[in-house]
């Protein structure tokens, strides 16, 4: 009868097995999953790994990874490991201070977390202008926004630098321009750029990632303005030196016309 019960048990239950749970601290030398995964390198083995407190660099190819050398995970986010991956793991802090990476191996393959961004990590950026002034007739100008974070302090800047070890995704861009109470025709390109090399913006060399024109007919304050979804987002990874910011050039006679945006998105 005991023997009837066993094999019913396997028959019913095959996919049943241990989870190793890991509590790992990432500091200044590279550390790999220790206690948790031990025999856990078999195929359908998989490990479940978020990172807590600081951003570190990462490797899956046995080699250790350095500050400078390795794929960037950020605090919150998830990642997955799959088979001999999890044994070539190796982790190292990124800016001097210590992480925490909490693991749990399954030797089964059975259904772990995927590789996803978690919503519950995300924190809403959003940038704006309102009545920006435009300057002279077909001069491009460098646009001072106003930077939101979710309850902190605003900022403001012509250029500003997604953190190390976040990233930015831009959700919805719209912009605006408002003709002069003295009617005259205007119109207004507006140029999102992106420089990898940072810090600041220029007109003259940081590469135009897309545009939008507005423009007003001579009707005294006439509005036009243009909106921009980005469904699926526009991802920036920040490396603490990648930078953005928006320019603007309207041409007009006389009497210059006043320029609003505002761009949403968040950071995890």
């Amino acid at each position: 009868m005991k023997k009837l019960l066993s094999l019913m048990a396997i028959l019913l239950f095959p996919c049943m097995a241990f989870a190793g749970y890991e509590s790992l601290t990432v500091s200044s030398a590279a550390v790999g999953l220790a206690s948790a995964p031990t025999g856990y390198g078999g195929n359908q083995a998989s490990c479940v790994l978020t990172l807590e407190i600081a951003p570190i660099r990462f490797r899956m190819d046995g080699t250790a990874p350095t500050t400078l050398v390795g794929h960037i995970m950020a605090p919150g986010a998830t990642l997955k490991l799959q088979g001999e991956q999890i044994a070539k793991f190796r982790a190292i802090q990124l800016n001097a201070v210590d992480a925490t990476i909490r693991a749990t191996c399954n030797d089964t393959g059975a259904a772990m977390l995927d590789n996803t961004d978690l919503s519950y990590t995300r924190t809403p950026v959003n940038y704006y202008a309102v009545a920006a002034a435009a300057g002279t007739t077909t001069t491009e100008t460098l646009i001072t926004m106003t930077r939101s974070s979710a309850v902190s302090a605003t900022t403001t800047s012509t250029a500003f630098v997604i953190p190390v070890g976040k990233k930015y995704r831009i959700t919805h861009l719209s912009v605006a321009t408002r003709g002069h109470a003295t009617a005259t025709i205007q119109t207004t390109t507006f140029n999102f750029r992106l420089d990898a090399t940072g810090p600041g913006i220029t007109t003259a060399s940081t590469p135009v990632v897309f545009s939008a024109r507005s423009a007003t007919p001579a009707t005294s304050s006439a509005w036009d303005r243009y909106n921009i979804p980005i469904p699926e987002g526009y991802e920036i990874a920040g490396n603490g030196v990648m930078a953005f910011g928006i320019t603007a050039a309207a041409t007009f006679t006389t009497n210059a016309p006043s320029w609003d945006l505002t761009l949403l998105g968040y950071e995890y």
